[in-house]
């Protein structure tokens, strides 16, 4: 019964360890793409309604 929990166990690390790789490799594709630069994208939007002006 000991062997049972302690393979459990190991799977649920490694689902939880597969989750965190996801979430990083969402976080480096977000962030190769810009989306994590605020103040780039205020400044575009700005720009871009002054030449609308």
């Amino acid at each position: 019964m000991d062997n049972y929990f302690r393979c459990i166990s190991y799977i649920y690390i490694c689902k939880s360890f597969t989750f965190v790789l996801i979430l990083i490799a969402g976080l480096l594709y977000a962030w190769r793409k810009g989306a994590l630069q605020w103040s780039y994208l205020l400044i575009t939007q700005t720009m871009k309604r002054n030449k609308k002006e």
